[in-house]
C-alpha cells in the first residue's frame, strides 16, 4: 500500500491520498480538460456584479419607498419607466431588502453589511483553523482567501444587490452548521432564500444532503424551512399579479445555455476576484472548488456541493449578462485554494503510483 505524503498545509491527508490510481488519472485528467477549457477560447464573457442596471433600479426603488411610496406599486413603476420587463413575477425582487434598507439610514445599511460579512470570516477561520495546524503560511493564506472573500460586500452600491447579503448569510449557515445542530443554519438559509429566492435551492440541497447522512430531523427541518419560502414566494407572486397590466412586458428570450466555463467564470467575477483576466481568475475558482471537494469534513462536502449546485444552474439556465447569481455561492470559495495544494499534490501521487502489492499462498 502507498503511504501517505506528509502534508504540505494541512494538518492532515485530504480525500485523495487514498485514491485508487485508475479513479486518481480520471480525476486528473478531467481536472486538466476543465483547465484548458476555462484557458482556451473566451467565449461569452460574464460581466461584473451590477453592470446590467439592477443597482440602479434597486437605488431607485429604496429612494421611493423612503419617500413613503409602496414596495409592489414602486418596484412596478420603476420596472415600466425603465422599460424593464414585468412577467413572470420573478422579475421583481423579494421585498425584504428594499424596505429594510428605505428603513435605514444608508450608511448604517452599509455597515450592517460589513458587520455581517466580518462575521463570515470569523465563523469561516473558527471552523476552518484546526486544518491548518500551526502552518502560519497556509493560515496567512487562509485570511487572504476569506478577505478576498468580502469583496463583493465592499462596494456600498452592491449593498443593495440581494444576492451579496443571500450569499453571506448562506455562508454563515453552512459554518454554523454542525451534526446535531442544524435550527441557527437552517434559520440564516431561509433568511436568505427571503432576501433572494436564487438562494431557495440550497435550503433543498442541504435538506437531501441531511437524508443523506441519516439525520432524518434535520431533513425534516430543512424541508420546513423550503416550504415556508414556497408559501412567502406565493404571497410574492400574488402581489405582483395585482399590479399587472395588460400593456406590461413580458420576458422574451435572453435565456441561454452558456456552458460550465462561463459558469466559473461567472463565479470568479462574482468575487471580484483578484483583478486578473477571465481565464486566469476561473482557473484560481476551479482549483479553488477541487480544493472543497479535497477536505474530508462535512462543512467541505456541503460547500463544494453549494460551488457544483450554482455552477451548474448558471451553466444550464444563465440570462445572457446576469452573474449576480454568482454571488450566493461565491463568498468562501476562494478558501478552498488552500485545500487544493495538498489535494492536487495527494492526487497527483496517487495518478503516478503504479504499485502493487501480490498476495503469494503457499500451500504445504
Amino acid at each position: 500500500m502507498r503511504r501517505a505524503a506528509p502534508p504540505l498545509l494541512l494538518s492532515g491527508p485530504t480525500r485523495y491520498a487514498g485514491l485508487a490510481q485508475r479513479h486518481a488519472q480520471v480525476l486528473l485528467a478531467l481536472l486538466a480538460l476543465a483547465a484548458l477549457l476555462l484557458l482556451g477560447r473566451p467565449g461569452m464573457e460574464p460581466p461584473q456584479p451590477g453592470d446590467d442596471g439592477d443597482v440602479a433600479l434597486a437605488s431607485t426603488i429604496v429612494e421611493n419607498i423612503r419617500y413613503g411610496g409602496a414596495y409592489y406599486p414602486v418596484a412596478a413603476d420603476a420596472r415600466r419607466d425603465a422599460g424593464l420587463p414585468l412577467r413572470p413575477f420573478t422579475r421583481f425582487a423579494l421585498p425584504t431588502l428594499p424596505i429594510v434598507a428605505a428603513a435605514v439610514p444608508p450608511r448604517l445599511f452599509a455597515a450592517m453589511l460589513m458587520l455581517l460579512a466580518v462575521a463570515v470570516g470569523v465563523a469561516a477561520w473558527m471552523r476552518l483553523r484546526p486544518w491548518l495546524g500551526r502552518r502560519r503560511v497556509a493560515a496567512l493564506l487562509l485570511v487572504a482567501m476569506l478577505i478576498a472573500g468580502r469583496a463583493p460586500a465592499g462596494p456600498m452600491a452592491l449593498a443593495l444587490l440581494p444576492e451579496v447579503w443571500a450569499g453571506l448569510l448562506l455562508a454563515l449557515a453552512v459554518l454554523v452548521r454542525r451534526h446535531g445542530r442544524w435550527i441557527e443554519a437552517s434559520a440564516l438559509a431561509l433568511a436568505a432564500a427571503l432576501l433572494c429566492e436564487t438562494a431557495a435551492p440550497a435550503l433543498l440541497l442541504m435538506a437531501v444532503m441531511a437524508w443523506r447522512d441519516g439525520d432524518r430531523r434535520e431533513a425534516i427541518g430543512w424541508a420546513l424551512a423550503l416550504g415556508l419560502f414556497m408559501v412567502v414566494l406565493g404571497v410574492h407572486a400574488q402581489a405582483v399579479a395585482r399590479l399587472l397590466r395588460d400593456s406590461d412586458l413580458a420576458a422574451t428570450g435572453g435565456w441561454s445555455h452558456p456552458g460550465p466555463a462561463y459558469a466559473i467564470r461567472a463565479l470568479a467575477q462574482a468575487m471580484a476576484a483578484t483583478g486578473l483576466p477571465g481565464g486566469p481568475a476561473a482557473l484560481l475558482m476551479l482549483l479553488a472548488m477541487f480544493g472543497w471537494t479535497a477536505l474530508a469534513d462535512p462543512l467541505a462536502e456541503r460547500m463544494a456541493a453549494i460551488l457544483i449546485l450554482y455552477a451548474t444552474m448558471l451553466a444550464l439556465t444563465a440570462r445572457i449578462g446576469q452573474v449576480e447569481a454568482a454571488a450566493i455561492a461565491a463568498p468562501l470559495a476562494f478558501a478552498g485554494l488552500v485545500f487544493a495544494v495538498d489535494g492536487l499534490r495527494d492526487l497527483v501521487l496517487a495518478a503516478l503510483d503504479g504499485r502493487r502489492i501480490t498476495v503469494k499462498r503457499v500451500v504445504r
